[in-house]
């Protein structure tokens, strides 16, 4: 018998290989200022300091800083250090207010953000209808304030026996000038209703759900685009496609 033998010889070029060290130029550290205002909380403001992009730490917490809180150009509070970069104030913004936030570090650079708290929407005559595919409608009357240019920030989560809160995909019918789809929420303006009553109605599935929790707030143009480009930036971490963008910042002389 005659032993017949297949040998796959495989060659691989490798050319002569030249390492160039290029100098990067990085930044010095910064720092970092993130705070969301809500009517329903308190001001929170969170310092930290920028890192090294070969840096795998976490960004250092602040803990040293003096934090001034102005409502319409006047001082209204101190807040308070609590631990982790975090400070506090116990005051609650008020609607259609300007606030701003000023940050002065131990090294004496001064921070400074100003923004406005929109007005709260107002919601009507909500009414849920599930059918027999587990479908299940949202039908509201949304009153718009005659204010050209107001952003929505849309959100629906259920509560699970577990009693904690998950995000729902859900659709708005007929409804076409929308912003964009951050996460599981959806921003429009108010080009379509602008001071008038408009009827939304949104689909979604939740069957799972004790208990449906919808949200609907009016946000500010500058907290629109730090979700945008936040929402950008991490999609970008996963899919090749997407390509990074500098995170929208409205703080001088920081992040």
């Amino acid at each position: 018998m005659k032993n017949s033998w297949l040998i796959i010889l495989t060659l691989v070029f490798v050319s002569c290989e030249s390492v160039i060290d290029l100098p990067i130029e990085e930044p010095g550290s910064q720092y970092v200022v993130n705070s969301i205002l809500n009517p329903d909380s308190v001001v929170r403001v969170y310092i930290s300091k920028s890192v090294s992009l070969t840096d795998s730490a976490y960004f250092p917490d602040v803990n040293d800083a003096k934090v001034l809180l102005y409502e319409n150009n006047i001082v209204i509070d101190t807040l308070e250090h609590q631990s982790g970069g975090e400070y506090r104030s116990m005051y609650k913004p008020k609607p259609l207010m300007n606030y701003s936030a000023e940050v002065i570090t131990a090294d004496n650079v001064v921070l400074r953000a100003l923004d406005s708290v929109p007005a709260m929407p107002v919601i009507e005559t909500p009414t849920l209808v599930r059918n027999d595919s587990g479908v299940i409608l949202l039908n509201m009357f949304m009153e718009d304030i005659p204010v050209s240019g107001n952003i929505y920030l849309f959100r629906v989560f259920e509560k699970r026996k577990d009693n904690k809160l998950y995000k729902v995909e859900f659709s708005i019918k007929n409804f076409e000038r929308m912003l964009s789809m951050i996460d599981t929420s959806i921003v429009f303006t108010d080009s379509e209703f602008n001071g008038t009553r408009k009827k939304m109605e949104i689909y979604f599935s939740a069957p799972y759900a004790q208990q449906i929790i919808v949200r609907v707030s009016i946000i500010s143009k500058a907290y629109y685009l730090y979700l945008l480009t936040w929402t950008q930036n991490h999609l970008a971490n996963g899919i090749s496609d997407y390509e990074r963008v500098p995170n929208y910042c409205n703080i001088q002389h920081g992040l």
